[in-house]
This record gives C-alpha cells, structure tokens and sequence, in this order.
C-alpha cells in the first residue's frame, strides 16, 4: 500500500515538471515573436567621381629624348709656322672677338727680310719705269701699256719678282700670329711662353657660342612628330629650370641598327651653354581636332584600354584607343574593333574609377 503511494506521488511531480517546461517554452517563442525587426533598409553605395565634357581641341604631341650640345662652330687654330712663343693674349674662358690676335711667334728675322724686300721692290719700281719711258710710257699710265710691253718691262726690271718677294714675305710674317676668324669663347689652351712651336701645332679652340648644335637620337615609331623646321624645347641637365626653344634642323633619312634616327637640332647660345653639355630634349607638334582627356581618365582592364562616361548617374564602361599623348594627357577615339562610341560633348569620369564597374552608382563632385 505503501509503494503504490509513493509511486503516485512520483508520477505526480513527473507531470508537473513537464507542464512548467512546456508552458515555459510556449511564453519563449511567444516573447521571440514581439521583438520588433529593427535592421536598415538596404543602401545604394555610390562613388563620387570628378568629369568633364569631351570636346575637340589641338593637341600637343611630345616626344622626349637626350642629346648633347655642339658649338655651331669650333675650331682648332693651328700655328701656320714655327717659331717661338713670345706672346699670349688671351686665357681659357675668355671671349674674343673677329680679327684680335690671340697670340704671336718670334718674327724678327722676318721682319728684317720685309725691309729688305720692300727695298728690293723700289729699286725694281724705278728700273721697270726706265724700261717703260724707253716705249715711251709711264707706269701711273698702266692702263693705256700694251699688255706684251708691260710684261717685256716687269722681267727685264726684275719687278715681277721683287713683288712677289715680298708679298711673301708679308704673309709670312702676317703667319706668325694667331688671329681670332670669329667672334667665340676660347678653349684648350695648354701651352706657355716662350715654347718652341712647330708648323701645325694646335695653340688653342675657338668655339662660336652664339648659338648650338644639339645631335639626338628618335626611334622610327617617333619620326611623325618631327621635320625640319619643328619646335623643341631644351634644358640642360646642368641648370634645373632653364629651357630653351629651338628648332630641328635636319633628320637624316637612315635607320639605324637600333631602328633610332639621327636628329639634329639648333638653339641660341642663352645662358651658360657649353659646347659638350648633355640636356633634354623634348620635340612638340600641335594636332588640331582631338578629344583630348587627362591621364587619369584612361585605365587598363583586360589589357585594353577603357574610360569611364557618366550617363543617367551611372559609369558606362567605354574601350578606346591612344593616337598620341604627351606628359598631361591623351589623344583618343572609340576603340573601333571593339564598337565603341565616344563623341565631343559626352561627360567623362576622370577620377575615382580605378574600382568602378559597368553601371556603377557616381555622384559628381
């Protein structure tokens, strides 16, 4: 009787406990089901990007290269006689002008020699007039003596030849001095006085600095920007800052091995220029009638290149195609194997694109 009680108090507490669970479990998902759904609305991300509006304008097409300058003239002066050095008038670096005597040989033997000729001579004057007065003529009347008589008196007066002495004689006195042929700067003077000099020693370098020379090298892909008679731009690497403009001279019509070609260029002798100064050279040509981007505009995806326009508040992926460019920018068209479509007047995306896709959200700034 005992167990039978305590059996069904047992079974008693059984049931209540799994009533309090279940009833526990139904006030859980009840409450789970009052909580309000607070998440956000789902939000459009969009890109603000800078544009501007595609328009046809001259394009400057740029083309660098390196190259050295070259004196427009230099020149080795040499010593046309030997002698010694008695006189130096001029130091390297020095400008100099056309006809001033740069330096001088030893030349009193010769002067010497002068004299006597130019005694010779007179001597030779008045003999060839004693000949003529016996044809019954003068000298001072030259122009009116038979030609066959006024050869018969200048050999048998010994004139011809006292004349020709000493106009010799003139120039080699004159060869003793080294006379400056033009206006330049002078270089390379390493001798000292009283040195002996030999016939054809060089005494020094006369560079023309008026204006220079500049040889530089263009690969054949790059002849289309250049001609004779187009514009460069210069600067020295020596002076940061200093640009010269000049122009081309000539493109000689030879590739080379390394399919480069040979340019050369001319500019006024401004500043500091020395001849052998190494600079850069940047040849330029205007392109009317190009749609013209910066840089920035043009990106690369699939290896080809593409740009961004701005249509209905979204980026619309464009293939182009580069014709020229220069340091700021490009000059392009539609990518025509690729179908594209790109006209003066379209808004282009210039910045911020490197992460756009096609139909991508922008704002403009």
């Amino acid at each position: 009787m005992k167990k039978h009680i305590a059996n069904s108090f047992l079974f008693t507490g059984v049931f209540l406990c799994l009533l309090c669970i279940k009833t526990g479990c139904r006030t859980s998902t009840h409450a789970d089901a009052q909580i309000p759904d607070n998440s956000p609305a789902k939000v459009v991300h969009r890109t603000l990007v800078e544009t501007m509006v595609l328009e046809k304008q001259v394009f400057t097409q740029e083309v660098h290269s390196n190259g050295r300058f070259k004196a427009v003239r230099r020149s080795r002066l040499p010593f046309r006689r030997g002698g010694e050095l008695i006189s130096i008038n001029v130091i390297n670096g020095q400008a100099v002008e056309a006809g001033d005597v740069l330096a001088e040989l030893c030349s009193e033997d010769l002067q010497r020699q002068v004299e006597r000729a130019g005694l010779q001579f007179l001597r030779a004057q008045l003999d060839m007039e004693d000949v003529l007065l016996g044809q019954g003529y003068h000298m001072k009347d030259s122009a009116n003596i038979p030609g066959f008589t006024w050869q018969m008196a200048g050999v048998r007066s010994g004139f011809f030849d006292a004349r020709n002495e000493l106009k010799n004689l003139e120039t080699d006195l004159l060869k003793t001095r080294i006379v400056a042929p033009y206006n330049g700067i002078v270089a390379d003077l390493d001798l000292e006085l009283h040195e002996h000099c030999n016939t054809g020693e060089i005494f020094c370098t006369l560079i023309d600095d008026s204006a220079f020379l500049i040889d530089f090298l263009l690969m054949e892909s790059e002849l289309a920007a250049v001609y004779p008679g187009s514009g460069v731009v210069v600067s020295p690497f020596s002076q940061q800052g200093q640009e010269i403009s000049g122009y081309i001279v000539s493109v000689n019509p030879v590739v080379g091995k390394q399919g480069q070609v040979k340019v050369l260029a001319r500019v006024p002798g401004e500043g500091n220029l020395m001849d052998g100064m190494h600079a850069k050279i940047l040849v330029q040509k205007n392109i009317p009638g190009q749609m013209v981007v910066p840089k920035s505009a043009v990106i690369y995806r699939e290896d080809e290149e593409i740009l961004f326009r701005l249509s209905g508040g979204q980026a619309q992926w464009t293939y182009v195609s580069i014709l020229h460019q220069n340091d700021s920018g490009y000059s392009i068209i539609a990518n025509p194997e690729r179908m594209s479509d790109i006209e003066p007047g379209d808004t282009i995306i210039i910045s911020d694109n490197i992460h756009l896709a096609h139909g991508s959200p922008v704002i403009p700034r």
